[in-house]
């Protein structure tokens, strides 16, 4: 069955791409589209879509691989509907604003033919500074899962250790087993992992945030990682490079897009070593949501 894009007079249909202009931590202006299913006849069952975001680079339009797709800072939300022949079962209740982008498509409640979901989009990229400048995308509502695939930037190369057949390639990070504790710069789309790279220590007590320490009989120096777990401020909670000034978050947990429910981490040294901790927080805003962290293995002797 025909799905097609509407303005908000319900009367014109939409344009095929829609572009965002926000002053640096400011929310866009919105814009409203209306998705009608079979505009005019009734006849047929409901469907399921979902979401998919394409953003515009260079005249190609893409999934993944710019900031802001993989940091999410466009946003959608529900904010009404339409049922002209009054279909039994169908409602489209309001929603907060929900950021899609790289493997985060927008599922919209199950649409009968002739009905109307209405929707708002914007770029928001308060949350961890981001783009500023135009941002133009399409969106797509697509049957199935809503899986959005990935599209490799131009700029990226893949090198590793990884068996493959009677072929090998080599210098890939092993996503649990190694050993350099030290923050990665260079790790690109490896970021996204569930399982991080490792910490030398965790601290379950309220620690300052700044300079060198001894943390659970270890030394800390400039560039070791440490997860904290029991800040009195709850979202400090988390993975954090040690500095001699003020600390960083490490890069590979660093925001909404690769600090999600279920990543872990492994501990070398201290009380906790050996072990395997998860994170069972449902992320929907990093600035804001508190990090809880668990211990989830302990392969310790």
């Amino acid at each position: 069955m025909g799905f097609d894009w509407y303005k908000s007079n319900d009367t014109d249909l939409a344009d095929t791409s829609y572009t965002l202009s926000t002053a640096a931590g400011t929310p866009s202006a919105a814009i409203e589209l209306h998705a009608w299913l079979n505009k005019g006849s009734s006849v047929g069952s409901s469907e399921v879509r979902y979401l998919r975001l394409y953003v515009e680079d260079s005249g190609v339009y893409k999934t993944s691989g710019l900031d802001v797709l993989d940091r999410r800072e466009i946003e959608c939300r529900i904010i009404g509907s339409q049922n002209p022949d009054g279909v039994v079962g169908f409602s489209a209740p309001t929603t907060a604003w929900k950021p899609i982008g790289t493997r985060r498509s927008f599922q919209l409640p199950a649409i009968y033919p002739n009905c109307c979901i209405e929707l708002e989009f914007r770029h928001n990229p308060t949350a961890e500074g981001g783009q500023s400048t135009p941002v133009t995308f399409r969106v797509k509502a697509v049957q199935g899962t809503g899986d959005v695939p990935m599209s490799i930037p131009d700029d990226v190369s893949v090198d590793g250790d990884l068996p493959f057949g009677s072929h090998r390639i080599t210098g890939l990070p092993h996503p649990l087993l190694s050993t350099d504790e030290y923050d990665a710069p260079t790790w690109g789309g490896v970021m996204m992992r569930p399982v991080k790279h490792p910490v030398r220590v965790v601290a379950t007590s309220d620690i300052t945030l700044t300079g060198e320490q001894t943390i659970d009989g270890v030394a800390l120096t400039d560039g070791h990682r440490i997860l904290l777990t029991n800040q009195t401020t709850g979202t400090e909670n988390g993975i954090w490079v040690v500095h001699t000034g003020a600390w960083t978050r490490g890069q590979d947990a660093n925001s909404t897009y690769n600090t999600y429910n279920g990543i872990m981490v492994w501990v070398r040294f201290g009380t906790y070593a050996s072990q395997l901790w998860v994170m069972t927080t449902e992320m929907t805003d990093y600035t804001s949501d508190e990090q809880t962290w668990v211990m989830l293995a302990d392969a310790a002797p």
